[in-house]
């Protein structure tokens, strides 16, 4: 289902930083944006991870799309750049 992803911390109002997970899906997945958010958020509900912790957004990405530095590494700050904010 999913090819690459990244978790990266968000600022926010509210409470300082919030995780915000970017998701590039597999190429037979891309048209199932709302049913794979789902699946996570339930395999989220059915873990040992605090709530505070899951991501508090989901960023689906065309795998051509998604950041990465030279070394293919996810890019954090390219990433967040393409939505305003400065991690």
């Amino acid at each position: 289902m999913i090819a690459n992803c990244k978790v990266v911390g968000t600022k926010s109002d509210e409470f300082g930083q919030v995780p915000v997970a970017h998701i590039v899906l597999k190429e037979e997945f891309e048209s199932q944006h709302d049913y794979i958010k789902l699946q996570i958020i339930e395999a989220f509900r059915h873990s040992i991870i605090a709530p505070f912790s899951w991501p508090a957004d989901y960023i689906f990405w065309k795998a051509d799309a998604f950041p990465l530095t030279s070394g293919a590494k996810k890019d954090n700050a390219l990433a967040l750049a393409d939505f305003g904010v400065t991690p």
